[in-house]
Order: C-alpha cells, then structure tokens, then sequence
C-alpha cells in the first residue's frame, strides 16, 4: 500500500508478524520471571526452615524440653550472659505472621510443627518433605 506521498506503509502481514514476535517474546520474560519468583521463594523456604530448626534447637538446650508449638517461640526470649551484661533474644522474630500468630512460610502456608520431635516442615504443595 502507498500513502499519499508515495511511500510503502506496513501491510497487514508485517503488523501481524511484529505483533506475534512481541507475543512470543512476552510470554518467555513472563516465563522466566515467573520461575525466577519461584526459585527465590524456594531458597528463601530453605533458609527459614534452617533458621525455625536452630531456633528449635536453642529453645530445647535453655528449656530442656520441646517447645509446645511455634507460636510460644514467637512471643517468648532467653537471655545470654556476655563480657559486658546480659542480651535477651527471641527463639523466632522478623518472620512473618496469619493472625493467629501461626509463622507463614514464603508461600503463604503456615509451617507444621511436631512437638514429640520438634521437627519444623512446611505445608505448602510440594515442599511438605522439606
């Protein structure tokens, strides 16, 4: 097609074609953005069931027993002697919360929690063996 001044626009075919490779190239950043969140989630499960586990492990070496359930690490501290006087600790902080208190893991489900064995999992969909 020629406009006006004589010049060949763009036909329906090239529209077409840069209309579909901008589809294509879409759907693939979306793609790898969306695995990229994935995998991101999934090291950051890792690093909070390490750090629930530790915490799991001091609370039983100051108490001597497991801890009831989550939530009591969440509300309750232990304090350490240092050269310089005493520092007190949560067993668990600056993770986040339901409104129950219960921990989320980065899915959104709350973390399961045995009390005979005070192993600590997650109850997302796929990461329970975690």
């Amino acid at each position: 097609m020629k406009d006006e001044k004589g010049q060949a626009g763009r036909t329906v075919f090239e529209t077409l074609l840069i209309t579909s490779l901008i589809g294509i190239f879409l759907v693939i950043a979306i793609s790898n953005f969306l695995t990229s969140v994935r995998l991101v989630r999934e090291v950051a499960l890792r690093s909070e069931l390490g750090h629930i586990r530790t915490a799991v492990i001091i609370y039983i070496t100051v108490n001597r027993r497991y801890p009831a359930n989550l939530r009591d690490m969440v509300s309750e501290g232990y304090t350490l002697p240092t050269g310089s006087g005493l520092i007190k600790y949560k067993y668990i902080e600056g993770m986040a919360v339901d409104k129950d208190g219960n921990l989320l893991d980065t899915f959104g489900a709350p973390f399961t929690y045995e009390s005979k064995t005070g192993w600590v999992k997650s109850s997302s969909k796929g990461y329970e063996s975690w």
